[in-house]
């Protein structure tokens, strides 16, 4: 009695598919980037606001006024707390994101130094917004609010609000960066993957005759899907081009 181990074949990604990999890698990245730099904004508007509002003014059993720290603005600042150490682990993970990032193109042959260095600069804008003095000012504020202390947690506020407006400014500026690096690194993606595609082309052209019909047949649709992600691809950068395009435009007039 002989018995045979189960074969398996391991197939490895195409280079053309880790290029695709790589364009939706980057295309995450700077979803996630828009989204960070848009909570960010919202964040410090809140911050800002409830660090101008008066707390609220009471008598106390002497006749004199005492300011207290309401529950409704409690609450608010604690949902601000809550959501600036959300926001700092988010900012944490758009940096490992760029990492791995850099490390997929790289893998799909697209190591190009400026495109290296522009990613190297966001993550330096990110290193530098994620200051120890953000951390302490929030730390502050959980202090404060944990004493209901209403001046102490104002002038925490307002400490808070101007350390925000360096990772606003920081994450506004790393956006604008990864836009551009972005479309630049698509252009040479693309353009590799269609200085490859006609390389296979010229190729299918060469053997076609001397394959067997079922082979010329799967190879020619495998090279027609490629021509079409291709186009489909070509044609989101142009679109991305142009939006881009139309911004600048618009932030001179």
């Amino acid at each position: 009695h002989t018995t045979r181990s189960r074969e398996y074949v391991l197939r490895l990604p195409t280079l053309s598919e880790v290029r695709q990999a790589a364009r939706l890698a980057a295309s995450a990245v700077g979803a996630r980037l828009d989204s960070l730099t848009h909570e960010s904004q919202k964040l410090n508007r809140q911050t800002e606001d409830l660090a101008e509002e008066r707390p609220r003014t009471s008598e106390n059993e002497q006749g004199n006024n005492d300011e207290s720290l309401s529950y409704e603005n409690a609450k608010r600042a604690e949902n601000v707390s809550a959501a600036q150490d959300q926001l700092l682990k988010q900012a944490e993970g758009i940096k490992e994101a760029i990492d791995a990032l850099q490390r997929a193109t790289e893998a799909a042959g697209l190591n190009d130094p400026a495109w290296q260095a522009r990613m190297q600069e966001i993550r330096d804008q990110l290193e530098r917004a994620l200051t120890p003095e953000l951390r302490e000012r929030l730390a502050e504020l959980q202090k404060a609010l944990q004493a209901l202390d209403p001046d102490r947690t104002k002038e925490a506020l307002e400490q808070l609000a101007q350390a925000q407006e360096k990772l606003r400014d920081a994450l506004e500026r790393s956006k604008e960066l990864f836009q551009r690096a972005a479309l630049e690194g698509d252009m040479q993606n693309l353009a590799a993957e269609a200085r490859d595609l006609t390389e296979a082309q010229q190729q299918w052209n060469r053997q076609v005759s001397a394959q067997d019909s079922a082979r010329a047949a799967r190879e020619e649709e495998a090279l027609a899907g490629r021509t079409d992600s291709l186009a489909a691809a070509l044609q989101k950068l142009a679109q991305q081009l142009g939006a881009q395009s139309q911004e600048r435009q618009q932030a001179v007039a």
